[in-house]
């Protein structure tokens, strides 16, 4: 018996350890930190670099700084490359930086757990799943201009996101942004 209760205590502080950091099912997350919304009927402001599922507020902040708006087709709850790129790029300083000053960040996240999409996000995002991402690959990321008009979708194999960088996507970023 004490052996089982051992084993308990440990399970449970691992699991304190690794879901420390979760969002509730019932805030509108994305890859780690995210702005969420009040239900006050106005549009928020969405600090770019800051990501965000309310894509009206997005494009509002996108506008008046003439911005990019980064969308990140996800499955934040169980796909290992999402996870994978917001280890390697989204948590560095470097990636942080960046986007703070140069892009406005929206998830549109299709996890199995469909209790974590607020269900105002479900069907548009299954429209711009269609739109953007018809091929369902994930990651997958689309570059708007600031009027929220297709500048680029940016899709990286496996090989690619395996040594990715927060250097390497922006210089992605940055390629695409170009050669418009």
């Amino acid at each position: 018996m004490k052996m089982i209760n051992v084993i308990f205590s440990i399970a449970m502080l691992f699991a304190a350890g690794c879901f420390k950091d979760e969002p509730a099912a019932s805030t509108e997350s994305a890859p780690s930190t995210v702005s969420t919304e009040s239900t006050a009927p106005a549009t928020p402001a969405i600090a770019p670099g800051t990501w965000t599922m309310n894509l009206d507020a997005a494009k509002e902040t996108a506008a008046s700084r003439n911005l990019p708006i980064l969308l990140y087709f996800a499955g934040s709850d169980w796909c290992v490359w999402c996870e994978h790129v917001k280890e390697r790029v989204f948590t560095k300083p470097e990636w942080k930086t960046y986007a703070s000053e140069n892009l406005v960040l929206v998830v549109i996240d299709f996890p199995k757990n469909t209790a974590l999409i607020p269900e105002r996000y479900k069907a548009r995002n299954e429209a711009f799943m269609r739109k953007h991402n018809p091929q369902g690959l994930f990651p997958t990321f689309t570059l708007l201009d600031s009027s929220g008009e297709t500048i680029s979708n940016l899709e990286f194999p496996p090989y690619v996101l395996k040594a990715i960088t927060p250097e390497k996507f922006i210089e992605e970023i940055n390629a695409t942004k170009t050669s418009r």
